[in-house]
């Protein structure tokens, strides 16, 4: 499921029409890029504020956040909210190994994102953040649905509350790198 929702995110910003197009140009990117000049440039017009090809799939896992901000100024609220989306999950999932120690694991009764929610909500750190993480999550769920309208006012919310949780967890990495010294 992580590898079609991501397939879709770059089908949506690279703005192709088939998913089967998002393989051809990761294929082109890993190959020389000067040898597909032309075809990068062509690609490149399709991309907001002179992101390129590369820099757009090295944000998949370096800075979702940062795309989803381009996408929303752009006025893409539908791709700007795939991106959030991505960022949403990464740090939730960062935040859930660091607290536990464990790899997630997956109450059956209940989706990945709810459990590690539900399981954030319990420590101490997350003791404000009880009905603001499931808000995202909604949000998140409304926005990786390709059926469901997303709004300017939900794509900001979404990028506001992955922003806050990437500040959250840095912040406690900080704390922990700074007492380890």
């Amino acid at each position: 499921m992580n590898y079609i929702r991501v397939m879709r995110l770059l089908k949506r910003s690279f703005g192709v029409e088939r998913v089967a197009d998002v393989d051809i140009i990761v294929w082109a990117i890993a190959k020389r890029e000067e040898t597909h000049a032309e075809f990068f440039r062509i690609l490149a017009e399709q991309l907001p504020e002179n992101l390129t090809p590369g820099e757009l799939i090295l944000c998949l896992h370096d800075n979702p956040l940062k795309v989803a901000q381009v996408y929303l100024r752009k006025g893409d609220y539908k791709t700007s909210s795939f991106w959030a989306s991505q960022a949403f999950e990464i740090y939730l999932k960062d935040e859930y190994r660091r607290l536990t120690g464990y790899p997630i694991r997956r109450d059956p009764k209940k989706g990945e994102l709810e459990d590690i929610i539900d399981q954030l909500s319990k420590t101490p750190e997350y003791d404000g953040w009880r009905d603001y993480l499931p808000s995202l999550r909604w949000r998140r769920n409304k926005a990786i649905h390709p059926d469901d309208e997303f709004t300017k006012v939900d794509g900001e919310a979404l990028i506001d509350g992955a922003g806050k949780l990437k500040q959250k967890v840095e912040a406690a990495k900080n704390r922990k790198v700074f007492r380890s010294k």
